[in-house]
């Protein structure tokens, strides 16, 4: 009952809101019917930037562990060990987090924060976001597919952090539109406004072999946010059914909720 309430919601939602000349509803429609007639064309094409830098362990201070252990930044310092569990009981105590988060974190092994050769892959739809995670999975090694506007000012700084990392980016390239050779940069990006279908049939044809976390940090002001908050939806809803053991990740800050 309570689900199909949403899934109702939504349904409306997609009906409603327009993006161009259609609403959102309709253009999936679309993107379907062009999949079923083999009249869809990939538009993308894709870029990599491998980091050149080895991954980085912490080891316990003043013990004779040669094992790694995990690592928390807290303001000025760097929690190692056991000092990540007391914070976290500190926090669980002050109703920061919850219980469960504590226990999952004492529950880790550094093989789950190694992630250079993990089978999941991080899509982030809203890279560049100040409060995303691209930082901190290029650290760990991970591998990203990118996403975000198609300013080189932008990419060049995403790529400049994958550059200096253990980690990997990939994300979507547009075709050279003149006889003038275009930097990467200069060809990255999408829009996640204008571009729907696209994005959809450029991201479910990545690392096939890999499962995806789907991972919406994308921010507008005002009603945009709003229409960029469904259009996320539907591109990650999209992939979902053509890549159903994928995983999804959300940032619940109070513009979210």
């Amino acid at each position: 009952g309570c689900l199909d309430v949403c899934r109702s919601g939504l349904e409306v939602l997609y009906d409603h809101f327009r993006y161009g000349d259609v609403s959102l509803g309709e253009m999936l429609k679309a993107r379907s019917h062009a999949r079923a007639t083999s009249t869809g064309a990939g538009y993308f094409e894709t870029g990599v930037v491998v980091g050149r830098k080895p991954p980085s362990m912490t080891y316990e201070p003043h013990t004779n562990n040669t094992r790694p252990c995990l690592t928390l930044p807290l303001h000025s310092q760097l929690l190692t060990g056991p000092q990540v569990h007391e914070q976290a009981s500190r926090w669980v105590s002050q109703g920061v987090i919850e219980p469960d988060t504590a226990h999952a974190l004492a529950n880790l092994t550094m093989s789950d924060v190694n992630l250079k050769e993990s089978d999941w892959v991080f899509c982030i739809l809203g890279a560049g976001a100040a409060m995303g995670p691209l930082e901190t999975l290029l650290g760990l090694g991970a591998t990203v597919v990118a996403l975000d506007l198609p300013i080189p000012k932008v990419w060049n700084r995403l790529m400049d952090l994958a550059r200096k990392s253990p980690g990997t980016i990939s994300f979507p390239l547009r075709p050279q539109t003149s006889s003038l050779e275009e930097t990467d940069a200069e060809r990255a990006g999408c829009n996640l406004l204008t571009q729907i279908p696209e994005i959809i049939s450029w991201l479910i044809q990545q690392h096939p072999k890999k499962r995806l976390v789907l991972g919406s940090y994308a921010y507008l002001d005002g009603a945009n946010f709003v229409k960029v908050s469904l259009a996320m939806d539907a591109i990650v809803s999209q992939t979902l059914a053509s890549r159903p053991n994928s995983a999804l990740s959300y940032l619940c800050s109070p513009t979210d909720v």
